[in-house]
This record gives C-alpha cells, sequence and structure tokens, in this order.
C-alpha cells in the first residue's frame, strides 16, 4: 500500500488545476480501481478453479460408483444381486445432484460475499474518502456543465442556442 500522506480530495473549483494534488488523486483513484479489478478477477478464477474440483470429485464419484457396479455385475449369480447394484446404482443417482448443487450454491455464494467486500472495501477508510472527493468532482463538473446545455455561460454574451431560440440573428 502507499505509505505517502494522501492528497486530500480537491474541491470542486480545483477541477481546472491540473497541480500535482489533483493528479496524485486521479492516480490514486485509478490505482484503487486497477486493484479492484484484479481482486475481484482473483476471486473470480478461485471460485471457477473451485468449481471445477467439484465437478472433477463428482465425476470420479460416479467413476467409481459404476466400476464398483461393473465389477459385482461379473460376480453376480441371482436376480437378487442385479436389483441391489441397481438399486445402489439409482440411490446415487439421485443423492449425488443433489449434493453437487449444494456445494456449487455454496461456492457462489461465497464468491458473491468476497465479492461484495472488496466493493465494500472501495466505501471505507481512505479508499472511501477519494471516492467520496471523486463524486464531488464529478457533481461539480456536471452542474457547471448544465450552464453551457442552457446556453448560458460566465459572461453576459447570450450563446448561438439561446439566440437561435429567440429567432434572433447570428451576426455578432
Amino acid at each position: 500500500m502507499d505509505t505517502r500522506n494522501a492528497p486530500t480530495a480537491p474541491s470542486p473549483q480545483g477541477l481546472s488545476n491540473s497541480g500535482p494534488v489533483f493528479s496524485n488523486f486521479l492516480s490514486d483513484m485509478s490505482r484503487e480501481q486497477f486493484s479492484l479489478a484484479l481482486e475481484t478477477a482473483c476471486t473470480w478464477f478461485r471460485s471457477r478453479k473451485t468449481m471445477r474440483q467439484i465437478q472433477q470429485e463428482v465425476a470420479h464419484q460416479a467413476l467409481v460408483n459404476h466400476e464398483l457396479a461393473a465389477q459385482k455385475l461379473r460376480s453376480t449369480n441371482g436376480l437378487a444381486d442385479l436389483l441391489t447394484i441397481q438399486t445402489d446404482l439409482m440411490r446415487s443417482y439421485l443423492e449425488a445432484p443433489g449434493q453437487y448443487w449444494q456445494q456449487v450454491t455454496t461456492t457462489g455464494l461465497q464468491t458473491q460475499i468476497e465479492m461484495m467486500a472488496r466493493v465494500n472495501h472501495l466505501f471505507t477508510g481512505k479508499a472511501g474518502e477519494n471516492l467520496r472527493g471523486m463524486l464531488s468532482i464529478f457533481q461539480a463538473a456536471v452542474a457547471s456543465s448544465g450552464e453551457h446545455f442552457d446556453g448560458r455561460t460566465n459572461d453576459s454574451i447570450p450563446q448561438p442556442i439561446t439566440r437561435l431560440a429567440s429567432r434572433e440573428s447570428l451576426a455578432p
């Protein structure tokens, strides 16, 4: 983590300031966003790895069950043994999907919790202060840009859109 003092969020008046405080602020926000993206990707990849392991375990268990049933069939003499083998396979067919989906659901919920914890990090501590500062700058920029859409600026000269709407001539 960065050991230097965190710059305070620039004021909306500092929006046009291209000084070091504003550039440090922007680089810190970029670093936070990139860090969040990478941490979230790592969480996603760990989740996918766990899902693949669950699938592999289920496939391995199905293989073991079928190999055992095949061995029993070779040594079976009666109808009762055949029904026992079929009953054992049917039980595994009914139990395995429930266990599989329970594990998949648990993994999905754990992934969501971990991702939400990562996003929550943006709203707490230094990162939260930076985000609030960035949002206030964005709001100030949007508010000041609204004047241009209305045809007004800080000077008293009406803009072309306003003059067209009032049917004035465009000649200065």
